[in-house]
């Protein structure tokens, strides 16, 4: 379980930070 709930963490971090840099480069305009 503990596992899971790490492996989620990071999805969770990565989607984060994906979306991140999206609006950044959307604002950018």
């Amino acid at each position: 379980m503990g596992d899971l709930f790490l492996l989620f963490l990071i999805v969770v971090v990565f989607l984060y930070t994906f979306w991140d840099d999206v609006f950044t480069d959307t604002n950018q305009f």
